[in-house]
């Protein structure tokens, strides 16, 4: 069976909190959900995709939609899902923590959590399936939202981390990674859906609050991995970082021939993977 996890970010811009989240299940069994989720979409009023934020705000596709028609639309999508059993993954970050030990520190592409969330994400993927003997001999497909340039850079980040995984996990690291527009990939707007729940729950428990929508409860009785950042681990992370010996672009932010020089060995190191 050729698996795939389905992952979608929440978060990035703005919040206590970043998730990265989404669904696993057969290939073939995706085919069978997105038609189901088309299904859903095309009840009257019909929507082009479903996306969580709009269907909050009242915004996009659900600017006409009344109270009523929003939860009972949101109760269909969250119903199917869970009737499909995935496996449900979700990478958590706080923001504050993030920030005090990466953001200015390294370069710009880990000044937000996403990137390193990606990489995580397929190394719990990954430790989940050996340490639980959960399909363990299969290797997992993984597909993202377009992401722009990051994207590019997830690409050469999977290569690099493909060559030097220790050799009984190189079996089950999958394809290339595949980045899709979630407003034409059903699957994706699943994803968003648990991401966006997922942040409101780590959010609200920021807060001091508890997040008890009945969406969420039904999604919260599905089988689950997950890894959360402590603060412990992300300064551990960065100490090691930073200890490497590496060049940093932020530390060089004040050189500008250095930092054209250093810029020029990471193409010509990248353009190689």
């Amino acid at each position: 069976m050729i698996l795939q996890a389905i992952v979608d970010d929440s978060g990035k811009g703005s919040g206590p909190v970043f998730v990265l989240a989404g669904f696993v299940l057969g290939a073939y069994k995706w085919g069978v959900f997105a038609d189901e989720w088309k299904s859903i979409l095309d009840i009257s009023p019909p929507i082009k995709y479903f996306k969580m934020n709009e269907a909050w705000t009242f915004t996009g596709e659900f600017k006409r939609f009344s109270t009523l028609q929003r939860d009972e639309r949101l109760q269909k999508l969250v119903s199917l899902i869970v009737s499909h059993r995935p496996l449900a993954i979700r990478e958590v970050v706080y923001q504050e923590h993030f920030i005090r030990h990466f953001k200015g520190k390294i370069a710009k592409k880990m000044d937000y959590p996403y990137f390193l969330s990606v990489t995580n994400i397929i190394g719990l993927m990954i430790m989940y399936q050996l340490h639980d003997l959960w399909h363990a001999t299969e290797p997992v497909d993984f597909v993202f939202d377009e992401q722009g340039k990051e994207s590019d850079l997830i690409q050469k980040t999977w290569e690099f981390t493909k060559e030097n995984l220790p050799a009984e996990f190189r079996p089950l690291i999958g394809n290339r990674p595949i980045h899709r527009d979630e407003k034409l990939f059903l699957p994706l707007q699943a994803a968003d859906l648990f991401a966006w729940q997922s942040r409101r729950c780590y959010a609200d428990r920021v807060a001091g609050k508890e997040y008890s929508s009945s969406t969420w409860k039904e999604l919260s009785k599905l089988k689950h991995i997950e890894f959360e950042w402590s603060e412990e681990h992300l300064k551990d992370l960065s100490n090691m970082v930073r200890t490497s010996g590496a060049i940093f672009e932020y530390d060089l932010k004040n050189k500008p021939k250095a930092l054209k020089a250093y810029n020029q060995i990471l193409r010509e190191r990248f353009s190689k993977t």
